[in-house]
């Protein structure tokens, strides 16, 4: 009796521990869309087409989020201006990796960890 009451405890609990995780992360998502901002996503794929461009320009390297931004053309640099500062929502840089000739955009998610199951890619 005590072990199926305490397996009904570690189910209810795993549970509320998955609703509270997806509940902070929706609600910080909200906050952005309210205030007419593009998500997360849309923001790593705006960066990894410019940064496609950069590259396509001649830009020697694996640029940075910060580069990307500075050295984007018009009109493009003025779109991606008004809408990316280059951190994400949880005030972490955007990352851009161009390991193995395949050109990644990340940030690090609400846990602010790299690697983890929150990390929020540009689309392919």
């Amino acid at each position: 009796m005590a072990r199926s009451a305490l397996r009904i405890t570690l189910a209810v609990v795993a549970i509320v521990a998955a609703v509270a995780v997806a509940w902070l992360a929706t609600g910080g998502l909200d906050k952005f869309r309210r205030a007419g901002a593009p998500g997360p996503i849309a923001i790593a794929t705006l960066l990894r087409g410019a940064a496609q461009q950069v590259i396509g320009d001649g830009f020697v390297g694996c640029p940075t989020a910060q580069q990307v931004l500075d050295l984007t053309q018009e009109p493009q640099r003025r779109e991606l201006r008004s809408q990316i500062t280059g951190v994400d929502p949880w005030g972490t840089p955007y990352q851009i990796d161009c390991a193995n000739e395949r050109l990644r955009v990340f940030s690090a998610g609400p846990d602010k960890k790299p690697g983890t199951a929150d990390d929020i890619r540009a689309l392919q």
